[in-house]
C-alpha cells in the first residue's frame, strides 16, 4: 500500500462499522500478551456516540477503497468531560502549562483515541490522520490535549517523536497512570 492510496477525510456514517471493527480488535479488554505491547484503546464508543463525536468536531478516517486504515476523534471539551477518564485530566489543566501559557485558559479540545489497523502501523497513516484534523480545527482551536497510558509506550512514542506532542501532566485514575499531552494547532 502507498499514502496515495489512501484517502484522508472526515468520517461519514457509512464508515462507523469499520471504525467500530477496528476498536473492537484492539481494546484493552480484548487484547492480551504481545498484542497489548503494539497500542490499545482504553475507551469504547458506541455507534451513537460515534454520531455525536462526528456531528461535534469530527472524526477522521483514513481509508483506501471502503476499507478503513485508521482513524482519530476530535472532541470539544465539553463534549469529552462526559467520559469520566477524561473529565479527571480535565480537572487537572489548573496547574498545567504549555510554554508558559495556562491550558485551563486556552482554547482547546480532546485529542483521541487514535487507532490504526495493526497491519498498516508504521506507514505513515498517523501523520496523515493528525495532518487532516489540524487542518480542519486549527481555526478554532489553540491546542490539542490527549492522554496515554503509561502501560501503552508505543502510542506515547509515537505521539511524542513522530507528532511533537509533549508530556505536560501525568494522573492516575482507576488505579492506571496516564501521561497528559499537549501539541500546538498554530
Amino acid at each position: 500500500m502507498t499514502q496515495s492510496q489512501l484517502q484522508y477525510r472526515k468520517a461519514t456514517p457509512a464508515d462507523f462499522k469499520g471504525i467500530l471493527h477496528l476498536q473492537h480488535q484492539n481494546l484493552i479488554t480484548i487484547l492480551t500478551g504481545e498484542d497489548l505491547s503494539q497500542g490499545f484503546l482504553s475507551i469504547e464508543f458506541s455507534r451513537e456516540q460515534l454520531h455525536k463525536v462526528n456531528n461535534e468536531l469530527g472524526i477522521f478516517v483514513a481509508v483506501q477503497g471502503e476499507a478503513i486504515m485508521g482513524y482519530l476523534m476530535a472532541e470539544s471539551v465539553e463534549f469529552a468531560v462526559g467520559a469520566p477518564l477524561i473529565a479527571h485530566m480535565l480537572k487537572k489543566l489548573k496547574n498545567v502549562e504549555f510554554d508558559g501559557v495556562p491550558l485551563l485558559f486556552c482554547c482547546l479540545f480532546v485529542y483521541g483515541p487514535v487507532c490504526i489497523d495493526k497491519q498498516y502501523r508504521g506507514q505513515g497513516i498517523l501523520e496523515g490522520l493528525f495532518g487532516i484534523m489540524k487542518e480542519t480545527l486549527k481555526a478554532n482551536y489553540d491546542f490539542g490535549i490527549a492522554f496515554v497510558s503509561l502501560k501503552n509506550p508505543r502510542s506515547l512514542q509515537a505521539h511524542t517523536s513522530k507528532l511533537g506532542m509533549r508530556i505536560v501532566d501525568e494522573f492516575e485514575f482507576g488505579g492506571e497512570k496516564y501521561n497528559t499531552l499537549a501539541f500546538r494547532l498554530k
